[in-house]
């Protein structure tokens, strides 16, 4: 057992390190600045406190600010365990005193290390070259979105001066940026016409250059009219082409030096075998494994980590009651949900696994976990806040029952076959409400779906906020008739 647990509660300038003894007296409290020198010293003094004895670290952060820190640790071979920030912060509510400091932090850290948990994991190091992959595949990412919010800014930029060529093209393609690095009014395009137009484009290299140039032709003829925001607004398109422009550039830059690197590494054979996997998807797997799979004990602890794993919540006498995981890995997991879909193309098995999924009206054409991007420009339920828009995207949802109808007891009802008046039925067994079967599943879910006509009682699945889940109990239409579903004005009662 070791003589002193060390917590560190990490910040990008500075960290604070608090120590304490198997009695959980504290022997050391101070802040440290994020400095070699000083992160020197204070390792030197933990260790004098300890008198030979074993010295346990934690932390809260296994990255980023805490990296010099971690990796001086791990030179001076000492041991150091993984807190998350989400496990220290509801640990917190469990001492005395409601205010919060970053000493208080540090000895709930230590303090977690020494009784309170005994599954932490230790920070363990990856190679050199998965940790090269993460900061590539890391970079290659804000590169893409860099290039999703310059093209949303040139679409809607465009928007104000030609929106005829707005809707014409998908700017997303090399081909259109082409031809607004030359062309980006209507008057431009009319007077270059359309056989001039077509030579132009397919001398730099634009695939379907006639069709291209015909398209552009048919939007310009239909403004006339010169906009107040035109000459502004085409100047900012041309800038914005050639931010683009620079942007692919680097982007493939970046995929060249991520796939040179990911071809040394001795697993790469191996994952590029699997069906969906690339060279980027690859590494990307690769820099969130840390390099091999020696962190993970078996193929459930990876499965769990990446969030394809349902976890229970039964109580009583409800079981089989499996949710969606809320702590995974995000990046493991949507690595993982593009291989697989990726694989649709390549491998018989898994069309033929999406196609019967997809029959049985499973919802897995969308990732178990949105990103932050597609979740704030969701136009879906989970973004209406206010009561009245609420209640109408509820009623909304009533009329898409067909593919959002739990079944209480697992049961499948395929006739008009009503429910005794006043029986009651216990909760679902089957997957949780609003939830996604994992992407690699191999077992058929029990949940399947039914007219809404023939199922009186039901409950309706949909998103709450923030992506929680949330099911509404549809009353009947009238107590004379308790199989009729709903109207649409009908606002549902919290099952």
């Amino acid at each position: 057992m070791p003589a002193v647990w060390v917590g560190i509660d990490s910040g990008k300038r500075a960290h604070h390190c608090v120590v304490i003894d198997q009695a959980g007296k504290v022997l050391l409290s101070m802040r440290v600045e994020n400095d070699e020198g000083v992160l020197l010293e204070l390792i030197a003094k933990v260790v004098e406190i300890a008198a030979g004895g074993d010295v346990c670290w934690a932390t809260d952060l296994n990255a980023g600010g805490a990296a010099l820190l971690i990796e001086l640790l791990a030179a001076h071979e000492q041991k150091l365990l993984y807190i998350p920030g989400r496990i220290v912060h509801h640990a917190a509510a469990t001492y005395r005193g409601d205010g919060k400091t970053d000493a208080k932090d540090a000895r709930i850290i230590a303090d977690q290390a020494r009784r309170m948990r005994t599954d932490l994991q230790p920070v363990r190091g990856g190679d050199q070259i998965s940790v090269d992959l993460r900061l590539l595949t890391a970079r290659r990412n804000d590169l893409i979105c860099d290039r999703v919010r310059a093209i949303n800014r040139l679409r809607a930029t465009l928007l104000e001066y030609f929106p005829a060529l707005e809707r014409a093209f998908d700017y997303s393609k090399k081909a259109p940026l082409i031809l607004l690095g030359r062309y980006q009014t209507p008057e431009s395009i009319r007077r270059t016409g359309l056989t001039r137009l077509a030579g132009w484009l397919k001398k730099h290299g634009c695939r379907n250059s006639a069709k291209m140039a015909e398209k552009a032709l048919v939007a310009a003829n239909s403004q006339h009219t010169v906009l107040p925001t035109q000459t502004t607004g085409s100047a900012l398109v041309a800038r914005l082409t050639a931010q683009i422009n620079t942007l692919d550039a680097e982007i493939d830059d970046v995929d060249a030096q991520i796939t040179d690197l990911f071809r040394q590494h001795e697993s790469a054979d191996v994952l590029l075998s699997m069906p969906g996997f690339g060279p980027v998807l690859a590494a990307t797997f690769l820099a969130n494994i840390g390099g091999n799979l020696e962190a993970f004990d078996s193929v459930d602890r990876l499965a769990s980590v990446a969030g394809l794993s349902p976890v229970p919540r039964d109580s009583g006498r409800i079981s089989g009651n499996l949710h969606r995981p809320r702590r995974f890995n995000r990046r493991l997991l949507r690595t993982c949900y593009l291989a697989a879909l990726s694989s649709l193309k390549n491998s018989p098995a898994s069309r033929i696994y999406y196609d019967r999924k997809r029959g049985e009206g499973s919802p897995i054409n969308r990732p178990s976990s949105p990103s932050p991007a597609a979740a704030s420009m969701s136009s879906g339920p989970c973004s209406v806040t206010t009561p009245s828009t609420r209640r109408q995207c509820q009623a909304a949802e009533l009329r898409r029952l067909d593919r959002n109808i739990e079944i209480p007891n697992g049961r499948e009802r395929r006739g008009p076959r009503p429910r005794p008046a006043g029986q009651r039925s216990s909760p679902s067994p089957g997957t949780a409400a609003g939830e996604d079967p994992p992407v690699f599943a191999g077992a058929d879910s029990p949940v399947r779906t039914a007219a809404p006509s023939q199922l009186p009682g039901a409950r309706i699945r949909g998103p709450g906020r923030r992506g929680s889940d949330r099911s509404f109990r549809v009353t009947p239409a009238s107590p004379d008739s308790p199989d009729a579903p709903p109207s649409v004005g009908q606002r549902p009662v919290p099952g």
